[in-house]
């Protein structure tokens, strides 16, 4: 029999400190059960103190010789109680006196680390030679630490399942607070875009207005200047390619803002990208590389709308390869559609990028704002097709746009 000086009380408890599993009660309190609350084991008078005990337990990580009257069986019964906080539960020991409780802790402290850091054959090597040397013709010394070690394990049991929940619940987490960064950055280019849709209409045109006198008044400089400083005419051509630009992003405002429907007509696709290579001239450092075949039926497709949607992807291509490289224009005959591809030999796009691409706003580039590809898929959608993209970060991207075939021209 455990004398009295030696009996003590082993509670594992969540962290609002309801009791999950009673480890040690050698002083057979009733109260000390699963599913009660530790403070219900204190007198009435103690429990305030019991609440305190927990507040301190939680923000210290350990407390230790707390001393509070519990009722026993032969009445009060004063006992000293310490505890720690192990992950997402409280070890609570008691004992009848302040070391005791203290050594109850501790022990079961190390064997709760000895158990978790040792394999299964290890731990029933080292039970095996502990009981060895415990083996004193005493069967009571062997039941406790048979008793004991089968606690410890059923406690390493469950801190495992615990830290697999954690881990799950970790992850959830972080899965969650993505999406919902996703949906309030979604919410935040909405009311963007609103606000945008609103205004792109009067600016737009307003905006056009002097940029055709800026035009105007540049065509003329560059006439009465054409044997002018070769800086003047730098900075005429600056101006030029700036004056452009912004057309652009007003185009690109307007086009966002409504698209026209389609006007379709029958036309050859290359046809198609002669224009668009003729409006949107290739710059010096890049090879242009054409393959398409003169036997392909003709596209119904606006040819206008398809010329603006081609010439922001060989705009875009060429961006991509301001050092130089190859421009491949190619067009492939799949089915009921004509797929014309765009392919560059540029720094490519991210993954995290490719994600975005056709999201209005986001943009990489340090001019413009982020609507041409999102246009150009409008574009493509009114006349009935489609784009896809294929890229590779550090070697290029291919853009392909799909578009049906004249209808008399099915086979």
């Amino acid at each position: 029999m455990i004398e009295k000086q030696d009996q003590g009380l082993v509670l594992l408890c969540d962290l609002q400190g309801l009791i999950l599993r009673v480890l040690r009660n050698d002083l057979g309190l009733a109260k000390a059960a699963p599913g009660q609350l530790f403070f219900g084991l204190v007198e009435n008078v103690s429990r305030g103190k019991a609440m305190n005990f927990l507040t301190d337990l939680k923000s210290q990580g350990a407390v230790s010789d707390w001393e509070m009257n519990v009722p026993a069986a032969d009445g009060l019964m004063t006992l000293h109680f310490a505890g720690g906080l192990t992950g997402d539960s409280l070890l609570i020991t008691a004992g009848v006196n302040g070391q005791l409780a203290g050594r109850l802790y501790g022990d079961m402290l190390r064997i709760n680390d000895d158990m978790l850091r040792i394999n299964n054959e290890q731990t029933n090597m080292l039970r095996s030679a502990i009981k060895d040397r415990l083996e004193t013709g005493n069967p009571t010394s062997n039941s406790m630490f048979d008793e004991i070690s089968r606690l410890n394990n059923e406690l390493v049991d469950m801190q495992r399942e615990l830290a697999g929940k954690n881990a799950e619940l970790e992850k959830r987490v972080v899965e969650r607070t993505r999406e919902l960064r996703e949906t309030q950055e979604q919410l935040i280019r909405h009311e963007k875009l609103a606000v945008l849709g609103q205004m792109a209409g009067s600016v737009g045109h307003e905006l056009r207005n002097p940029l055709a006198v800026i035009n105007n008044a540049l065509y003329y400089l560059k006439m009465v200047g054409a044997n002018g400083d070769e800086k003047v005419k730098e900075y005429l051509g600056i101006i030029q390619t700036e004056t452009h630009t912004a057309e652009k992003i007003i185009t690109d405002l307007l086009d966002f803002a409504r698209i026209k429907s389609a006007e379709v007509e029958a036309v050859y696709a290359s046809e198609l990208v002669a224009r668009v290579l003729e409006r949107y001239p290739v710059p010096k450092v890049v090879r242009v590389r054409l393959e398409i075949p003169e036997n392909l039926p003709m596209l119904c497709t606006d040819p206008r709308q398809m010329e603006q949607v081609l010439g922001n992807l060989v705009t875009n291509a060429c961006q991509a390869m301001s050092a130089g490289g190859e421009l491949t224009i190619t067009a492939n005959q799949e089915q009921e559609m004509i797929a014309i591809a765009v392919q560059d030999s540029g720094v490519g796009i991210t993954p995290e990028n490719m994600k975005k691409l056709f999201e209005p706003l986001f943009t990489t580039k340090a001019k413009g704002i982020g609507l041409g590809l999102v246009v150009s898929q409008k574009l493509t959608e009114a006349n009935g097709g489609r784009i896809e993209v294929e890229s590779e970060a550090g070697k290029g991207s291919t853009f392909t746009v799909y578009l049906p075939i004249k209808a008399e021209a099915h086979p």
